[in-house]
């Protein structure tokens, strides 16, 4: 299955077909050959020898070609489904920790042999998934769209399905939601409150801070969600009370156009470093003041839309028709103007 998962990833010759001692010397005397020193012992075991070959992978990553180096792995990584848990954890963590420490395309196609062997493997979901946030990490560095599936669906089953570290889960959250983010997928605003939701004391929620703030932004910015209320349950949203993402959040929940304006007229400078977009905020905070007219009566006047929405008259309809036709469908349904 070893050889047959190898073949499918590349087509560089590796270290198939022998017994694991012989292998593991000939892997010994490869790296050595390099001028690299592995320190071993005259007749040392196999998963010492393999041990540290992968904790001088960096060193061979520098002086060995590319199909050179990615054979060496392919062999380190045919050894692993036969460890012990303990000495996979050794391995694979050395490999990732060296192979990391630089963002190239050829180290992210190394991430990738590492996590389809991974793959097959059973009790290592903790592993698996150290593996997966780095090789989200390192495709949004390289603006590269993920080959492995990335979306929270497949996160939140990865989660429930093993014991994961809960820092561990936190930083894979964090990963899906850069990459998603990157890529402009929507999902990634939802993926940032499931993060928050795993804050719960007071204590947690104030170093969610940062999590927290970039989570309105994206909420705000999202043209399609216009339902906010349930971020303020969040604790690490509550911890922000008082600062002004909060009270721009408050705005989207249940302010105005007015208050929206006010806001923007003593807090340029605020909007603009966090990379609010003025018009497409604007066009939010307009069809939420729409709907709450709405909601207060069947019935909504120009005059009054006039005012509230701060349009010209003449504008108004066709406002209402953009809402109806394009993002917010389904919303302004049943206005009589």
């Amino acid at each position: 299955v070893i050889e047959t998962l190898f073949t499918k990833m590349t087509a560089v010759p590796v270290f198939m077909g022998i017994q694991e001692n012989k292998q593991a010397l000939e892997l010994r005397e490869y790296i050595e050959s390099l001028g690299i020193d592995l320190e071993l012992e005259d007749d040392p075991k196999t998963s010492s020898v393999v041990l540290k070959v992968a904790q001088n992978f960096g060193p061979c990553l520098e002086k060995a070609s590319e199909s050179e180096a990615e054979a060496v792995l392919n062999s380190l990584l045919s050894f692993v489904p036969s460890f012990s848990l303990e000495d996979v954890e050794k391995v694979i963590a050395s490999l990732r920790d060296q192979i990391s420490s630089v963002i190239t395309e050829f180290r992210l196609k190394l991430l990738y042999n590492i996590y389809f062997v991974l793959d097959m493997m059973n009790g290592i979901d903790s592993l698996r998934l150290e593996i997966w946030t780095n090789i989200l990490s390192a495709s949004c560095r390289l603006g590269i769209q993920p080959r492995i599936p990335w979306n929270l669906k497949q996160l939140v089953s990865t989660l429930a399905a093993g014991n994961i570290d809960k820092a561990k889960a936190k930083e894979a959250y964090r990963a899906l939601h850069r990459t998603l983010r990157h890529f402009k997928k929507q999902e990634a605003s939802e993926a940032q409150v499931a993060l928050l939701r795993m804050y719960s004391s007071s204590d947690e929620a104030a170093a969610a801070a940062g999590d927290a703030e970039q989570c309105i932004i994206d909420v705000i910015e999202d043209p399609e969600a216009l339902i906010l209320d349930h971020l303020l349950a969040l604790a690490p949203v509550d911890a922000l009370k008082g600062s002004l993402v909060y009270n721009l959040l408050r705005i989207f929940v249940e302010g105005s156009m007015a208050d929206y304006s006010d806001f923007y007229s003593q807090n340029r400078d605020f909007l603009t470093e966090r990379g609010l977009n003025y018009e497409g905020n604007l066009r939010k905070i307009r069809l939420l003041t729409l709907i709450s007219l709405a909601a207060d009566s069947n019935e909504v006047s120009f005059d009054v839309m006039a005012r509230d929405l701060n349009l010209e008259r003449e504008k108004i309809e066709e406002f209402i028709i953009d809402a109806r036709t394009e993002t917010w469908n389904g919303f302004s349904e049943g206005i009589v103007f």
